[in-house]
């Protein structure tokens, strides 16, 4: 599934795993539950996992990093 990156007025931009279908839908905001507007930039980025990286690492990885960082990358 892609990933979009969308804005909240009072956090900022983040970004979410949302369908096609769904993507132009206003979005929830993850940190103050408001609606957030999709901030059209392209093409959506999608994640391809290596086959040996644990399913757990993504957890690891959120648990250090907000959502839409992308200091890792």
């Amino acid at each position: 599934m892609p990933i979009y990156d969308y804005r909240c007025d009072a956090c900022g931009a983040f970004d979410q795993m949302r369908s096609v279908a769904a993507r132009d839908l206003p979005a929830e905001c993850p940190w103050c539950g408001m609606a957030a507007v999709r901030i059209p930039n392209g093409l959506p980025v999608l994640i391809r996992h290596a086959d040996d990286q644990a399913a757990s690492d993504d957890g690891a990885y959120l648990a250090r990093h907000r959502t839409g960082c992308r200091c890792c990358l």
